[in-house]
């Protein structure tokens, strides 16, 4: 693992994202507290994000704008991306020093978009001509609108774009240097020898060994993995993660209050995510297929799929573009003593 320098850049980009995703921040931090005995350090962990989301409140995206376009690839579970994720990380080196947001748009004059249309179709190779292969695609009518509207008129929704991201990052700067000391904490979480391990726990999917670690304090909660290719041969794996997630171990199993055993026991009591974790305890699968053999919609399996996962019961993993969910034992087994261990006391 090697960690990154902290990326202004890539903070803006953060703060985007809360955006677009429409974040009650303050809400979050509440759900967390509640849950986490951690109080001091979570309300501390917080403050910067709160503090950039407020100092950033006036400026928001024009929804309008294609880039904006949501997506919730089948295969992926429930939680939303949009065609600006893949964007900005293939057009906007983080792993190069002194790159700017005019490079961005620079980088996509120079290929005609031919990168960011691979990545979204999933392509083995970089089209010649992307507009052909957008219209060729099985994308939606709408995703297919607005990738064509990207590619034959993107400059001007490119350059909206990234001045909203130049006013985010002029906006959240003085917050940054405020709190840069909370960066340390990924400094420890990396220089540790069991990293990888906690990472595992932590983000609930398996990283390789030459990925790059970037501390974000917009995320805070979040983590966020991608893989840039320069070429065939040349690979970066990056995760921006959240320096709550950092500091805390989210899935290490503790004694639970009261009301997360109800909480457990009710993901083991429901139908539904105990045939899944009969599954997958055989079997890591992704969603499409657990519909499949459920006889349901990947919108319901991926519900089911998102508590199983907050709850720690699975963690999942990247294959083939495909999101595949492993069975987690530890959790039911320490859900299961941790009741018995309420009823003797």
């Amino acid at each position: 693992m090697n960690k990154l320098t902290p990326d202004l850049y890539a903070e803006a980009f953060g703060i985007l994202t809360r955006k677009l995703l429409k974040d009650d921040c303050l809400a979050m931090r509440n759900s967390i507290l509640a849950k986490r005995p951690e109080k001091e350090l979570i309300t501390e962990l917080f403050q910067p994000l709160l503090e950039m989301m407020e100092a950033s409140e006036s400026l928001t995206p024009n929804l309008s704008n294609p880039l904006y376009t949501q997506l919730t690839p089948p295969d992926e579970g429930n939680v939303p991306t949009f065609f600006i994720r893949d964007f900005f990380y293939i057009y906007y080196d983080i792993m190069e020093h002194g790159v700017s947001f005019d490079d961005i748009c620079r980088h996509f004059e120079d290929d005609h978009g031919a990168k960011w249309t691979a990545s979204i179709l999933h392509l083995e190779e970089t089209p010649s001509d992307p507009v052909s292969c957008v219209l060729k695609s099985s994308l939606d009518a709408p995703e297919k609108l607005a990738m064509l509207q990207i590619l034959l008129d993107g400059k001007s929704w490119v350059e909206e774009c990234l001045l909203l991201l130049k006013q985010i990052a002029a906006a959240i700067e003085p917050i940054l240097n405020k709190y840069h000391s909370l960066y340390t904490y990924c400094d420890t979480l990396v220089s540790s020898k069991d990293c990888q391990k906690i990472l595992l726990r932590r983000m609930g999917m398996t990283l390789p060994q030459d990925t790059c670690i970037l501390p974000c304090l917009s995320l805070c909660n979040m983590a966020d993995f991608y893989t840039s290719f320069a070429d065939k041969t040349q690979r970066s794996n990056i995760v921006r993660l959240g320096i709550l997630f950092c500091a805390i171990d989210f899935f290490l199993p503790e004694d639970f209050t009261l009301d997360q055993i109800s909480e457990h026991l009710k993901m083991l009591s429901d139908p539904t995510k105990l045939a899944i974790l009969a599954i997958l305890k055989k079997e890591p699968t992704y969603p499409s297929d657990l519909a499949k053999r459920l006889s349901l919609t990947t919108a319901t399996i991926s519900h089911h799929m998102n508590q199983l996962y907050l709850n720690g019961f699975v963690c999942h993993e990247v294959r083939n573009n495909k999101l595949y969910y492993f069975y987690q034992s530890d959790m039911a087994e320490h859900t299961v003593n941790q009741l018995f261990q309420y009823l003797d006391s």
